[in-house]
């Protein structure tokens, strides 16, 4: 039981809010006095939010998991702490080694508030290249393979039976049977 000199009573003005339910359905407030008494009180704070800052690479050829994200933390309160939705055990703000998709990092700072933050590492476009069909090819007879794609800058390396041959172009002229294949490859490194 508490003695009433111990709290720290104060008069104050109460509103209540009603519905009438005449038909021109107007609101009534109404004024209250009551004694309001306190009897103890509490501090709220509220940090800065979490601010990220991220870098990210992207991976340079399509299925390459060469891909990377760094992260950069600021406001709340340090430290933080940092769990990855695909890889929960992985507490580090800096990732590599990574493929195309959607990582998430779940970020808390000493005050328990949370951040969660999403990044997108994009997929290039792969390689398709298209040659011509197989042909039979007549003594002392040549034919023109030639590749066909939407992907500028490409380099070349065709093979016959497995052999490297010393042409780079998008055509080579064939005057031996055998099994042709081509290599393709960006500027970047992507075959």
């Amino acid at each position: 039981s508490m003695n009433d000199s111990n709290l720290s009573c104060k008069f104050g003005k109460v509103y209540s809010l009603f519905y009438s339910r005449v038909t021109t359905a107007y609101y009534v407030y109404f004024q209250i006095l009551k004694k309001v008494c306190i009897t103890g009180s509490t501090e709220v704070t509220a940090p800065d939010a979490i601010s990220v800052k991220s870098t990210i690479t992207h991976p340079t050829c399509h299925g390459a998991n060469n891909g990377a994200i760094s992260l950069n933390l600021s406001g709340g309160k340090a430290p933080y702490t940092i769990s990855w939705e695909d890889n929960p055990t992985n507490s580090s703000t800096k990732r590599e080694r990574l493929k195309a998709g959607v990582y998430v990092a779940h970020i808390k700072d000493r005050s328990g508030c949370t951040q969660h933050y999403r990044i997108t590492l994009n997929e290039p476009e792969s390689i398709i290249l298209t040659l011509n069909q197989g042909f039979t090819l007549c003594k002392n007879q040549s034919r023109l393979l030639h590749v066909r794609t939407d992907v500028p800058n490409l380099s070349y390396q065709w093979r016959r039976n497995g052999q490297a041959l010393k042409e780079v172009g998008a055509s080579l002229l064939v005057d031996r049977p055998g099994l042709y294949e081509v290599v393709a490859t960006t500027t970047e490194g992507c075959s």
